[in-house]
């Protein structure tokens, strides 16, 4: 046989093996490359307690801290309230009131939830007791950046990426089989 075939044969294999498993860790890592690429895009925003969405969901992180950058650049102020919250500290919330929502059934529960608090330009505070409309002068393009309005179910002071997925139960679901990335996140 010919030893200058035989490598080239060679060559193919290793190459075709190479490829393969290149494309095997593609597809293993693909949330967590994906996550990587988001998290390097996502603008940075001057927030007040920004602690607060350290671990928001970088899907939902990536197009709400692009909306906060068009406040920042109209001169608002902005406060971070709430991010992320653990099954735990939702059941606390709701058993004391302060919520309608139990644990596993709100969007914070997933990072893919937010609540926050502006300064307006003119130096007004806007909080949840603060009028809808003054909450939709500042927030009127918020669908822009595919995000939810909580204005529209009388929670002002909330942002959410709900409009991306069937509903909370499939949320719950994914989060109930494991589905996540860095045992944190859910794949989405």
């Amino acid at each position: 046989m010919n030893l200058g075939k035989n490598k080239k044969i060679i060559k193919r294999i290793i190459l075709g093996v190479f490829t393969s498993l290149t494309i095997a860790l593609i597809l293993m890592y693909r949330y967590h490359i994906y996550y990587y690429i988001l998290k390097l895009k996502t603008p940075k925003v001057e927030i007040q307690n920004e602690e607060k969405f350290k671990d928001l969901h970088p899907l939902f992180k990536y197009h709400f801290y692009k909306f906060l950058k068009t406040l920042e650049k109209r001169n608002y102020q902005i406060i971070a309230t709430s991010g992320y919250r653990s099954f735990d500290k939702q059941n606390e919330l709701y058993n004391s009131g302060l919520t309608t929502a139990r644990a596993g059934y709100s969007l914070h529960n997933y990072g893919l939830g937010a609540d926050i608090n502006l300064i307006t330009p003119e130096g007004n505070n806007l909080v949840m007791a603060s009028s809808k409309n003054n909450w939709l002068v500042a927030v009127a393009d918020y669908e822009n950046y595919g995000l939810r309005w909580g204005g529209n179910f009388d929670d002002n002071v909330h942002f959410d990426y709900k409009n991306k997925f069937p509903d909370i139960d499939y949320l719950k679901m994914l989060y109930d089989n494991n589905e996540l990335v860095n045992k944190k996140f859910i794949k989405i």
